[in-house]
């Protein structure tokens, strides 16, 4: 498997690789854990044999797990089949791969990405979550880019649901992205 180099060019400056949130985050993958032993269980099996797949729902021989949320364990997938290189989702343990849009493109995904830290700063744990919630306005704030970015692609959704847990924590949602 081929990293390709604009990849790795977005990854070797990054200063934080897991962006926790409450009982949820992001988490990137180490450039050493992006061979094989970070692809175990999607793109190869434990013995190393090939699990890509063309039937609908099967893996992509194009797609490299590159990280994972936190709250659920959910693949981060980028699509080296892409030029613009997208970050892709789907749910594991289901049976089948429904890829749901992250970030059209990397430099999206790199912006949306130094967002979530923003909110996500002092925020690490469930504790320090309950100690200091977003307030009304950086919410908005953090919503109002992700939908700048990825309005047109509808991969906003991914970023509000990072909030999610969050709004399950308060008891409350997060504010509506339609009045935005």
């Amino acid at each position: 498997m081929t990293i390709p180099p604009g990849y790795l060019s977005f990854l070797r400056p990054l200063t934080r690789r897991e962006v926790p949130f409450g009982s949820g985050g992001i988490s990137l993958l180490q450039e050493s854990d992006l061979g094989n032993s970070g692809q175990v269980g999607y793109s190869v099996s434990p013995d190393g044999l090939p699990l890509a797949d063309a039937r609908e729902g099967g893996w992509r021989e194009s797609w490299v797990v590159v990280g994972h949320d936190l709250a659920v364990g959910d693949p981060l997938i980028l699509d080296t089949g892409s030029p613009s290189l997208p970050i892709l989702t789907s749910a594991h343990g289901e049976g089948s791969w429904e890829p749901q849009l992250v970030s059209s493109n990397l430099a999206s995904f790199g912006r949306l990405l130094a967002a979530f830290e923003q909110i996500a700063e002092g925020r690490s744990n469930p504790a320090d979550l309950a100690k200091h919630p977003p307030t009304g306005l950086e919410i908005d704030r953090y919503l109002r880019a992700a939908l700048a970015e990825e309005k047109a692609s509808g991969a906003y959704l991914f970023w509000d649901m990072l909030l999610e847990d969050y709004s399950r924590f308060m008891g409350e949602a997060p504010e509506e992205m339609a009045g935005l």
